[in-house]
């Protein structure tokens, strides 16, 4: 199994960090009003996945903005979510603005 700072690597290396902005930009998403970049999505995942090695073997996800870090057994994995009830409000156009 590849150390924490290897597989990290391979997680950036692999992760469509364009779709993802992409979709966030589709649905109007802010981060607290802010305009997300992506270089920010990188900040983003960068910290959480961070923040999860740091933590105990037990903890096993966290996340922030839009993404979830997650661990077992040692093995890390970065996702994107969008829950299902935002995307019901997205298509209704009942998201707030700001």
């Amino acid at each position: 199994m590849d150390d924490f700072k290897t597989q990290k690597e391979k997680i950036f290396k692999n992760f469509n960090f364009d779709k993802v902005y992409e979709a966030m930009h589709d649905m109007d998403w802010t981060w607290l009003g802010e305009v997300i970049t992506i270089d920010s999505l990188k900040e983003c995942a960068n910290e959480i996945l961070d923040d999860l090695e740091s933590l105990p073997e037990d903890y096993s996800c966290v996340s922030s903005g839009g993404f979830m870090a997650q661990r077992i057994h040692g093995h890390y994995k970065l996702f994107f979510v969008v829950e299902d009830s935002f995307i019901k409000k997205f298509e209704k156009g009942q998201l707030p603005t700001s």
